[in-house]
């Protein structure tokens, strides 16, 4: 969840962008896929994504 904020701040990923896939993500940041599945779902929560 840090990673995907610290890219929206510094503007490595914009607004209507498409964000990385679950897949993807999570082998790129070496992490369970269900954790990215938590934090999409989190930053989904809060407004700052949508699916």
């Amino acid at each position: 969840m840090a990673e995907i904020r610290r890219r929206m701040a510094t503007r490595v990923l914009t607004a209507g962008e498409k964000l990385p896939s679950i897949r993807k993500f999570a082998r790129d940041m070496q992490v369970s896929p269900s954790t990215v599945v938590e934090a999409y779902d989190r930053l989904a929560a809060e407004g700052l994504i949508r699916s």
